[in-house]
């Protein structure tokens, strides 16, 4: 009886978590300088995919202190859906408000239409690299 029990929890399990990840495949990627090193500065900064096609949908990930990002579509699990995304990264915020830095990134990163970063995902195991650019224009924190 027991082991009926446990063979039926087994399957019951196995089930709703394939359910939850049908159709989604991981997207493990880097940001990086174009000195090749990776954005280690960006961490805790946010990577957001936005696809272009049908259903819309979107998924996110934080960036780690080696500057890699691991995305998660909410609704359906760690990874993304196949088909062309748009790409934006949004530097994080310090935690002492007055004493803001200038973005370390160049700000165009922090929307779709101006990043200029596209990430076509692909049935499979899928490692983007995004080279960023620092910030043309620091300006002094208060």
């Amino acid at each position: 009886m027991f082991q009926t029990k446990s063979l039926i929890l087994l399957v019951t399990t196995t089930m709703i978590f394939a359910g939850c990840s049908a159709g989604v495949y991981p997207v493990e990627g880097q940001l990086k300088w174009p000195d090749g090193s990776p954005a280690k500065e960006l961490v805790g900064s946010m990577v957001e995919f936005e696809k272009s096609d049908p259903p819309a949908l979107s998924a996110r990930a934080e960036v780690r202190d080696d500057g890699r990002f691991s995305l998660v579509t909410p609704g359906k699990g760690n990874g993304a859906p196949p088909g062309l995304y748009r790409v934006l990264v949004v530097a994080a915020l310090p935690n002492d408000r007055d004493a803001v830095p200038p973005p370390i990134i160049d700000p165009k990163y922090q929307t779709f239409e101006n990043s200029g970063l596209t990430y076509t995902v692909e049935k499979g195991k899928n490692a983007p690299e995004f080279v960023l650019q620092r910030n043309p224009n620091p300006r002094r924190s208060r």
